[in-house]
């Protein structure tokens, strides 16, 4: 039995897909229809608020309603970059323990800290 297949064991309702943090490391997540949805409906409220916004600026809104708009769209944002961040942290954290050397290990850790790294630019 694989990794993948010990680690998807009893999760046949989980879609996997692949997440690549460079070119020689590749592990995988899951997640659950549902999550996935409601993930891709807050990112289309996101893009329908940055639209929004776009028009303001094209219509020569006030300034000022327009960096407050601007705001809630970076907030909006941040906040989706966190929880899926989290929910990767957590994933790794979890495959952790599939690796068997500390060479791997730091391998994984390393592509992790990559991840985090790119996010808080």
């Amino acid at each position: 039995m694989t990794q993948t297949e010990k680690h998807t064991r009893g999760y046949s309702h989980i879609e996997k897909h692949e997440h690549s943090h460079n070119p020689e490391q590749k592990h995988e997540h899951h997640h659950s229809d549902t999550e996935r949805t409601k993930r891709v409906n807050r990112m289309a409220r996101i893009i329908g608020h940055a639209n929004k916004v776009k028009s303001m600026i094209a219509e020569d809104a006030d300034c000022t309603d327009i960096l407050i708009q601007m705001a809630a769209v970076r907030a909006a944002l941040t906040s989706l970059s966190k929880l899926i961040l989290e929910e990767h942290i957590n994933e790794c954290m979890t495959e952790m323990s599939e690796f068997e050397s500390m060479e791997d290990r730091q391998d994984h850790i390393d592509g992790l800290m990559d991840v985090i790294n790119q996010f808080v630019k």
